[in-house]
């Protein structure tokens, strides 16, 4: 895996928003890396990481904001979160990320320049028909209409083949954009703005955004304490020393990617971590809890903090219970 960092914040061209992005682009090798790719994520400041197929498993994709997947098919696919904010750029793995409910992407080429439909407006696909002199048609991927379902939304359509079959080359749905057209370096400036705006809906289509759940039953101020007897204690009821304590509390995942969530507990001198890896949108967990037991008598203040990277609304990251302990 090879990491370039190019700290930054990113403004893209066709928005004024200021964003905080790490790009995963993952190809087969690292030699696959396509150049147009990387110059345009330079170009916007952004930082990435390029990750090759065999370092999937061990790349921890939940801490980037975008994921672009190149013109490969990838062995260790399955291993990318379909909750990721995802950029396809290949026939390959439509299917695997909602675009189309079966069958495959098609692939087209011709002897002249093909053109696509965007609100009614024809648009050339690339530059040129063709690799080099030697003919080889450039090839377009697109998700075939009758495949599509109603969440996939069309941004160019193309009819092509015998039959003038009718999909999409360009498509959003969610979280994620499908890009039929993977030969950058014979993009037009039409083409690298359809990407950019790709990229742009992919980005403002979510958030990181962790929390601890106030709402958790017999908790006070979402911290829960548990006796030896497994009876909860009231905000009132003080702690006896030398007795074990059970600290629990419960993390929301309210956010929209998975995450890496790193938990700390504090009351008086003791300090215990935990870390939840890849907690998917929209899960919970209880990881954090403790056991403790205080010796000193006094009144404290019992924390806990959840944090991740990029959180959208760190305000909510952290809880705190006042105790008081009796010897």
């Amino acid at each position: 895996m090879t990491k370039f960092f190019i700290f930054a914040l990113v403004s893209l061209l066709v928005m004024s928003t200021v964003f905080a992005v790490d790009i995963a682009y993952i190809v087969k090798t690292d030699y696959a890396a396509d150049e147009g790719i990387l110059r345009m994520l330079q170009e916007k400041n952004m930082s990435y990481s390029v990750i090759a197929d065999d370092d999937i498993n061990r790349a921890k994709l939940s801490n980037y904001s975008v994921i672009i997947i190149g013109d490969d098919k990838l062995r260790n696919v399955k291993k990318i979160p379909t909750d990721a904010h995802i950029v396809v750029m290949n026939r390959y793995h439509a299917d695997y990320f909602g675009f189309i409910e079966e069958g495959n992407v098609l692939q087209v080429s011709a002897n002249g320049n093909i053109q696509m439909n965007k609100k009614n407006k024809k648009i050339n696909v690339y530059t040129q028909p063709f690799y080099s002199l030697k003919k080889v048609g450039l090839p377009i991927y697109y998700l075939p209409s009758d495949f599509m379902d109603n969440e996939t939304e069309s941004i160019t359509t193309i009819e092509a083949g015998s039959r003038n079959k009718e999909g999409s080359i360009i498509a959003y749905k969610e979280n994620r954009c499908f890009f039929g057209i993977p030969r950058t370096e014979f993009w037009s400036d039409n083409i690298k703005k359809l990407f950019e705006d790709c990229m742009m809906f992919v980005m403002q289509s979510g958030k990181h955004d962790v929390k601890i759940d106030e709402s958790l039953a017999n908790s006070v101020n979402g911290i829960r304490i548990k006796n030896e007897l497994d009876q909860y204690l009231t905000e009132n009821t003080a702690l006896e020393c030398n007795k074990k304590y059970k600290i629990d509390f419960r993390t929301l995942n309210v956010g929209s990617f998975s995450e890496d969530v790193n938990f700390t507990g504090k009351i008086d001198s003791f300090t215990w971590t935990a870390e939840k890896e890849d907690l998917s949108a929209k899960d919970s967990t209880t990881t954090g809890s403790k056991t403790i037991s205080i010796n000193n008598a006094g009144e404290y203040d019992l924390t806990i903090t959840a944090t991740i990277k990029n959180d959208s609304n760190p305000g909510d990251n952290m809880k705190s219970r006042r105790v008081k302990v009796v010897c």
